[in-house]
């Protein structure tokens, strides 16, 4: 009698038991697969080498070409130089399957990078004009020589990788000079000091700190600027710098 209460308890819950697997199969698949609003982009990142640690990328594009910037500091020891076309960019992978395996070359400022620099590289990739909003996993080479003090003629390289989402083009990056009167002085920009001439790149939108390195009997006299570049007092010796399109910051000392 059990026997048969259990046949027809099967025969006629069947159906719900076949029902119920199939939804448990369902949920287990919807699980598994990938989530593409997770995994459609990655931060925003770079990497270079603990020597050279990376603090910013960018890909911004318009109708007629690209420009990839990054930006790292030289904790390597030792001044070093950048060569012209120091940075090698290395190609470039769409998001998500157009890839590009030209190579262009670009400029590293400043030139001269003391121990402690940021340095600023840029690099225009004519030619392409790239989906904005789109994912791009720039791959480039950094070129330079060590410098301890005179600069030494071998050169060395190291790699680097960044992810970035492209945007619309701007003019983000600028080359300043830093001027000194008499020439004697020299100005420190976020704690690096340069000497009279030299060329250094402000991102639009950054504030910097700079300060006017006195020297011998002399002292801090005025800011002056040219062009695109601003202070924020041109009578206090120490205050910020920005730009919004290239131009010159002198430090007067008397």
């Amino acid at each position: 009698m059990r026997s048969q209460s259990a046949v027809e308890f099967l025969t006629t819950y069947s159906w719900a038991f076949l029902i119920l697997g199939m939804f448990v199969v369902s949920i287990l698949a919807i699980i598994s697969l990938p989530n593409k609003s997770s995994t459609a982009y990655q931060p925003t990142s770079c990497y270079i080498s603990p020597s050279f640690p990376c603090s910013g990328t960018l890909m911004a594009t318009n109708s007629i070409a690209s420009l990839f910037v990054v930006i790292f500091q030289n904790n390597l020891g030792t001044g070093i130089y950048f060569p012209e076309n120091a940075l090698a960019y290395n190609g470039i992978v769409l998001a998500p399957s157009f890839t590009s395996n030209a190579t262009y070359g670009g400029y590293c400022y400043p030139q001269n990078a003391p121990v402690g620099a940021t340095i600023t590289c840029n690099v225009s990739i004519s030619g392409y004009s790239m989906p904005v909003a789109s994912q791009v996993n720039p791959r480039f080479t950094l070129i330079y020589q060590i410098c301890s003090p005179v600069c030494a003629k071998q050169i060395y390289n190291t790699s680097g990788t960044a992810v970035a989402v492209v945007e619309p083009y701007k003019s983000i990056i600028y080359q300043v000079q830093l001027l000194t009167s008499p020439s004697a002085g020299s100005i420190a920009l976020n704690g690096v000091k340069y000497a009279n001439g030299a060329n250094v790149i402000f991102v639009a939108g950054a504030s910097y700190n700079i300060y006017a390195v006195p020297f011998g009997t002399h002292s801090f006299s005025s800011w002056s600027v040219s062009g695109g570049a601003m202070v924020g007092s041109t009578t206090s010796q120490s205050t910020t710098a920005n730009a919004v399109g290239s131009g010159t910051i002198t430090a007067t000392f008397t």
